[in-house]
């Protein structure tokens, strides 16, 4: 009886540790298969290259400017090439790496950087899985330039904006005029612009209601004198002076008189006709419409805008995109200097 009874405890043991082996098989093979998954999934040089060509054409980088320089691989086993790249100018180096790291979105990815002095020379190797799988150097050249247009925006229905919208347009990093007419009330808005750094033009149309502002052609000269000096007196800080010419007074006998007298106080009325319309119904249309007048830019051309506030706050990333390519966004009185 009692030998039975030992034989089942070894039958019972043998079971147990033969299960035991396969559990322990399993979750071996199961450590083993996760291991392998692990390895399928290091960032491989193929996908950090092609986020690198992404960032360098998002900077408009000339191929031209792009070096590939064998390494040696006693030295660098996981690498066969450095990327040397020259920058201009005008490409902060912390701005370009900034844009590189936003868009290595791998999970085992790192990136390093080592840099002289700020915006100087930079060295910049990313790491997968802790080996090192990239390494670009970043070399600061004075003699390269990305040769753009530029855009100077007029903004108009500031009045629209919502206090959150009105300050995020005065708050935007870039430079803009608004454009208003002449009136006690907008006189508020031309101390905001003052105040907030930015410029402001003035346009006359038929909508100046105000007896002071007022260029009505049924006015007798010296009434109209006395109109345009309040003009000048209130708003003589305004870059540039706009005319409607649909308006009564352009198209009266008195016109010729009132631009003499604008001219001998230093302002010289210009066509609203100059400006370039940006409106559309729809964003992507209007998006659409930007692009073409940047795009149609040739180099060193300049290119005013007319376009509401509620559209520039619309457009405001497809500004910084641009910007990124090398166009300029000027402020109105550059474009007067330039001419």
């Amino acid at each position: 009886m009692e030998h039975k009874n030992a034989s089942k405890r070894l039958i019972y043991s043998l079971i147990i540790f033969t299960l035991a082996l396969v559990i322990a098989n399993l979750f071996m093979s199961s450590g083993n298969q996760e291991g392998t998954d692990n390895k399928k999934k290091s960032t491989s040089i193929q996908q950090i290259d092609s986020v690198f060509q992404l960032v360098l054409k998002n900077f408009d980088i000339d191929h031209a400017w792009v070096k590939r320089i064998k390494v040696n691989r006693r030295l660098f086993d996981s690498l066969e090439v450095q990327h040397k790249i020259s920058l201009p100018a005008n490409i902060p180096t912390v701005e370009f790496i900034a844009e590189l790291n936003s868009r290595l979105n791998f999970i085992d990815t790192k990136l390093s950087s080592s840099e002289e002095k700020i915006n100087g020379d930079s060295e910049v190797k990313i790491y997968a899985d802790g080996t090192l799988k990239y390494w670009a150097s970043l070399l600061r050249d004075s003699k390269i330039k990305r040769v753009k247009g530029s855009v100077i925006f007029l903004l108009t229905e500031t009045a629209n904006l919502s206090v959150q919208q009105s300050e995020a347009m005065f708050h935007s990093p870039f430079p803009f005029g608004v454009l208003f007419i002449p009136s006690k009330e907008n006189e508020i808005l031309m101390k905001r612009c003052i105040d907030k750094g930015k410029e402001y033009s003035i346009i006359l149309n038929d909508e100046t209601a105000e007896e002071i502002f007022k260029l009505d052609p049924d006015y007798k000269k010296l009434r109209l004198k006395n109109s345009v000096i309040n003009i000048v007196n209130n708003f003589g800080g305004a870059v540039n002076f706009y005319i409607d010419k649909n308006c009564d007074i352009y198209n009266s006998t008195s016109y010729n008189f009132v631009r003499e007298e604008f001219k001998k106080r230093g302002k010289i009325l210009q066509l609203e006709t100059t400006l370039n319309k940006l409106d559309s119904d729809s964003p992507e249309d209007l998006k659409s419409l930007f692009d073409f007048y940047h795009q149609s830019l040739s180099k060193n051309e300049s290119k005013i805008l007319l376009t509401s506030a509620e559209n520039y706050l619309i457009l405001l990333p497809q500004i910084s995109y641009i910007v990124k390519k090398g166009y300029k966004i000027l402020r109105p009185s550059e474009l007067k200097i330039n001419k």
